[in-house]
């Protein structure tokens, strides 16, 4: 019951911003996409990302380093670095947007879409493209791009396969900005429950 309330509040707060816009003479796009679907183009957009990737560690890294060192250990390690990435992964979103927020952290929400098993950052304010740009493709730049270098220079196979799991989890993020090409110059508001967002034009 809790649940519904809250979703009821979080769209409810959403509208109202939706009807102000609107009443200021901005007309409302939608920038919308299905979880099933952003889990599709993960593996479309970012897939390729991945392979590239790997090639070029490939072509730089020792013959020790591709094998790596694996152990029970290590792999219980791993994987549970995997996992933690996941809700740092939406911690990030939310301080890329925070930055760009007036009321700061404030205006930051986590939640879970619990049918799906996917947690999520909600942003409250409405941004400018950049800026929602900015949090939406932080994870990105820093757990899958940031880890790759690491990877690179310390020729750890165990970093860069995080960073490729990494890259492969901002797949939605990266059709979302994708997206966002045609709302240039829009002030774009999160969506509160359903993956995109809501562009508006003057």
């Amino acid at each position: 019951m809790e649940k519904k309330r809250l979703k009821e509040e979080k769209m409810q707060e959403f509208e109202n911003m939706v009807d102000t816009m609107k009443a200021n003479g901005y007309e409302a796009r939608e920038g919308i996409i299905s979880v099933v679907k952003a889990n599709v183009m993960a593996i479309v957009l970012a897939g390729p990302i991945v392979v590239l990737l790997f090639i070029v560690y490939s072509s730089v890294a020792t013959q020790r380093q591709l094998e790596g060192e694996i152990n029970l250990v290590g792999s219980g390690l791993f994987f549970l670095s995997l996992l933690i990435s996941i809700p740092i992964h939406e911690l990030l979103h939310g301080i890329g947007w925070s930055c760009f927020c007036e009321n700061g952290w404030k205006s930051i929400r986590f939640g879970m879409m619990w049918k799906y098993l996917t947690p999520y950052c909600h942003c409250k304010e409405a941004l400018n493209v950049p800026a929602y740009l900015f949090g939406g493709l932080f994870p990105l730049v820093v757990l899958g791009f940031g880890s790759y270098i690491v990877a690179i220079i310390g020729g750890n196979i165990g970093v860069l396969l995080f960073s490729l799991f990494n890259v492969l989890a901002a797949g939605g993020d990266i059709t979302i900005a994708l997206m966002l090409r045609k709302h240039r110059g829009a002030v774009i508001i999160d969506h509160p429950i359903d993956c995109g967002f809501v562009a508006f034009h003057k």
